[in-house]
């Protein structure tokens, strides 16, 4: 299990998240709602919404 915090743009904090969901297999609880307010991601679903994300 690992905590991502960011400060303010979400794209490093994402990216961050994205290597270990992608790395491990699992997926990642987005419990700020951040991006696209999904409350869960897989790695493809993640890395499209940190795409689409402006």
């Amino acid at each position: 299990m690992v905590n991502v915090t960011t400060r303010g743009d979400w794209k490093f904090g994402g990216a961050v998240a994205y290597a270990f969901c992608k790395h491990e297999g699992s997926c990642v609880f987005n419990d700020s709602g951040v991006l696209d307010g999904s409350p869960r991601f897989d790695a493809d679903s993640l890395r499209n919404a940190l795409l689409a994300d402006p």
